[in-house]
């Protein structure tokens, strides 16, 4: 398993937490998620994205992480990416930008509103 994170504080956070495991077989990484991978084509059985898109800001740089994605992933595999839209069309940005770049995107949101405190 890999996790791949730009801030090297939260690698550091899950380094320190891997590091009470006995069996823990997780490669941690720094890096650019809208940059080339250091990964092989078709290398990867899924993947699970956790608020990762919704800090991409360009068309440039969400078609790149979608593309690198795919070009990883191993044929029928799967991949889920949570994030927090800030509107409807962010969310449909990236459900657009992930079907163009060969993905079958759908869109699941769950509590797609803010409950009064």
């Amino acid at each position: 398993m890999l996790a791949f994170d730009i801030s090297g504080s939260m690698l550091k956070i899950a380094n320190d937490f891997l590091s009470t495991k006995a069996s823990c077989n997780i490669l941690l990484y720094q890096g650019d998620c809208t940059q080339l991978f250091p990964l092989r084509s078709n290398s990867l059985e899924g993947i699970l994205s956790i608020s990762v898109i919704q800090w991409l800001s360009e068309d440039s740089q969400i078609e790149s992480f979608f593309k690198e994605c795919y070009r990883c992933l191993q044929m029928n595999s799967t991949a889920v990416f949570q994030f927090y839209p800030n509107s409807p069309e962010h969310a449909d940005q990236f459900v657009t930008v992930a079907n163009t770049t060969g993905f079958h995107s759908y869109l699941i949101m769950d509590m797609p509103h803010k409950t009064p405190q």
